[in-house]
């Protein structure tokens, strides 16, 4: 009997409306892989899981564990804002503050409260900005840089912090298929060395072949297959 916990532990129902008819998710996953895709068409909810586990939206029931820990569970009210969920996000647009330097993005997950990131960066933030290869740009705003550059940032934002998981939404779907291919195995490589549980949105089978250890296809909003 495997007495590990699972790496991701959650399941979610949830109705949204929308128009002349409702969206209804309704998924259940229990799966050991460090490395987990979820797979689907567009609409079909792959998007909603992702902020549901990240605490950006509140289902009408469910719950998160990672690596078993509690990290929401409606039953008992308790479902923490996504601050205090210890996740790594990059998003599918890599949501980047637009009045931020390179170095301040990298660098805002650092700080506590509403002031922004000093515009010197310190020497953790400088590590990152040397990995990524950033230097160069680190004084520019993300309007001034190229897609690549962006996902470089989002993910020296989302690393820095040393996540206990990692989340992402689509992040090579806004860069050519060259620069796919490097982006994946940089995450790759850092998936391995931050060492935690990693879940990835995506509707591209090169994502799933090269950084997951088990796929879960999404249909309507009923999620397929996690061991």
């Amino acid at each position: 009997m495997n007495n590990t916990p699972y790496a991701f532990d959650f399941a979610f129902a949830t109705r949204l409306p929308g128009g002349n008819s409702h969206f209804e998710l309704d998924v259940h996953c229990q799966s050991r892989a460090q490395r987990l895709a979820i797979i689907g068409p567009s609409g079909a909810g792959k998007s909603l899981i992702l902020q549901l586990l990240a605490g950006l939206l509140r289902p009408q029931s469910g719950h998160v564990r990672i690596n078993g820990h509690n990290l929401g569970d409606t039953a008992s009210g308790y479902w923490p804002p996504p601050q205090q969920r210890q996740a790594g996000l990059v998003f599918q647009d890599y949501a980047l503050f637009p009045h931020l330097t390179v170095a301040q993005n990298i660098a805002f997950g650092l700080k506590i409260g509403l002031q922004n990131p000093p515009h010197t960066a310190d020497a953790l933030t400088r590590q990152w900005l040397e990995r990524m290869q950033l230097q160069a740009v680190a004084a520019h705003y993300p309007v001034q840089i190229s897609g690549g550059q962006r996902q470089r940032t989002a993910l020296a934002r989302a690393c820095i912090t040393r996540p206990q998981w990692l989340l992402l939404d689509e992040p090579f779907s806004a860069l050519d298929s060259g620069l796919r291919t490097q982006m994946r195995q940089l995450v790759a490589e850092l998936q391995a060395e931050l060492a935690v549980p990693m879940l990835l949105i995506s509707h591209d089978s090169a994502d799933t072949e090269m950084l997951a250890d088990a796929v879960a296809d999404i249909r309507q909003g009923r999620l397929q297959y996690c061991d």
